[in-house]
């Protein structure tokens, strides 16, 4: 079974109407078990399927008299029939089963696409947090954290999936991520960066390690600053999976002295041999997108850019005027209907910390041929859509596929890097400023709160699990 299996579902004839009748020496299991167990209506006798590598199923006649064998086989799961594998994927209802599901083989990844694609089953991705594991408490050994993992909690109805842990350690900041794919940053040397893509649901596919990046900053080592320098990379596309017909693409933006005065934007796409550099004269970049094959990016001042990473050189341009309101965070996401939106947030300090106050939503209306010039209409509602933003890709999702989301409604982490001048002030009681704003009333509730709060805690990460795509 490879990614061209076709999805079809054996038809029972009439005589036969429950496929019962398939002979008792041979036929194939619904369920892809090595020691799967039927009840037959046949007196007391018990049917018990073994698998085989084969990908074939027997069945054998176990009485009150004969030897109970179990058989623990090293079934070739990739070799199950399209039918079996249709049949467990009807079955899976909850979102986690459905990760693990994906992440058997590479096979049951292309099959688990193929389904979505033909059933239509859900809509877009939900994104859930990646948090730092609850405390466990163990008889005998009292209260415990599982180290270096994280947890998944699905912000539509409160649920951790405490079965989930995802090797990710708690120190490591994960400046972006998209598809199920995280990207690390870390010093290399003083002259250059190490850029890593992993994928904590695949432990079979091995991390990629990108280019070094030109390190231009000339502050303390260390990674308190370090976080406050580098604030966010961008990865579109997904690496290392089968569909090799378009490539991946990664933009990182941070910081190329280290007053904070200027960024750097840099660009990789699959295939090269190093990054692409842009030296913008915005002072302060928080986000960027890949729209249309056009790389643009937002910053405190509320202009958009456009960055053109094939000319010799690469150029940057200014399509927007700035606004008239300071906002400390933008985002650019592009809505469910193909717009382009971009999210401003605003902050308010209370007792030496910053707290979200609010949102403001601009739609992008591109003018001209070349649509070289850019208006920002502000929209007051969003609709059914929900925005979710942080330190990861901004996306945007139909709430009425999920339910238990809240429409028209900005879900959002803490993402605030910057630091004081002291490392002990960093995150004074942890990245706590997570919640849910709604853009029609203005009010804000929270979503998830980290317990305890502590500047140990990594901040809270959007993520998309690989078989999210179903619900």
């Amino acid at each position: 079974m490879g990614a061209s299996a076709t999805l079809k579902r054996r038809r029972p004839s009439s005589a036969d109407p429950e496929g019962e009748n398939m002979g008792a020496a041979s036929k194939r299991c619904r369920l892809p078990s090595a020691d799967c167990r039927e009840r037959k209506n046949t007196g007391n006798t018990l049917k018990r399927c073994r698998g085989r590598s084969s990908g074939e199923w027997e069945t054998e006649n176990v009485g009150a008299s004969s030897k109970r064998r179990r058989h623990c086989s090293s079934a070739n799961w990739a070799s199950l029939p399209s039918p079996a594998l249709v049949l467990i994927m009807d079955k899976l209802l909850e979102q986690v089963d459905l990760v693990r599901f994906d992440v058997v083989c590479k096979d049951w990844h292309a099959f688990a696409q193929e389904y979505k694609d033909t059933t239509k089953r859900c809509g877009k991705s939900l994104p859930m947090l990646m948090i730092r594991p609850l405390l466990r408490y163990t008889k005998g050994k009292g209260s415990s954290c599982p180290q270096g993992k994280r947890e998944l909690y699905r912000v539509s109805d409160g649920k951790v999936y405490k079965n989930v842990l995802l090797s990710v350690p708690w120190s490591k900041r994960c400046c972006g991520s998209d598809q199920g794919w995280l990207v690390s940053v870390d010093e290399l040397d003083k002259l250059r960066l190490s850029v890593t893509l992993m994928n904590p649901f695949r432990k079979a596919v091995a991390p990629v390690l990108l280019p070094p990046l030109d390190n231009p900053n000339a502050g303390p080592s260390g990674s308190f600053y370090f976080y406050g320098w580098f604030p966010k990379v961008i990865l579109h596309g997904e690496p290392a999976m089968n569909n090799r017909d378009s490539k991946y693409a990664v933009v990182a933006i941070y910081d190329r002295i280290s007053d904070h005065s200027d960024h750097r934007l840099a660009f990789f796409e699959e295939g090269q041999k190093s990054w692409t550099y842009i030296d913008n004269q915005e002072n302060y970049l928080s986000d960027a997108i890949i729209y249309k094959n056009q790389v643009y990016g937002v910053g405190q001042s509320g202009a958009i850019w456009s960055f053109n990473f094939n000319s010799k050189p690469p150029k940057a341009k200014v399509l927007t005027a700035n606004h008239r309101r300071f906002a400390i965070k933008g985002y650019l996401v592009e809505s469910t209907k193909g717009d382009l939106l971009h999210v401003r947030r605003f902050l308010k300090e209370e007792a030496k910390e910053f707290w979200t106050e609010g949102f403001h939503v601009y739609k992008l209306v591109f003018k001209g041929k070349d649509e070289s010039a850019v208006e920002q209409v502000e929209v007051k509602s969003i609709g059914g859509e929900a925005i979710f933003v942080g330190d990861n890709y901004s996306m945007s999702v139909l709430a009425s596929d999920h339910p238990g989301l809240q429409p028209n409604c900005i879900y959002y982490t803490d993402d605030l890097e910057e630091v004081a001048d002291e490392p002990q002030y960093f995150y004074y009681n942890g990245p706590s400023d997570t919640g849910i704003f709604n853009l029609e009333d203005e009010t804000i509730a929270r979503h998830y709160s980290p317990s305890p709060r502590s500047i140990n805690n990594p901040a809270a990460l959007w993520i998309v699990p690989p078989s999210n795509e179903f619900c």
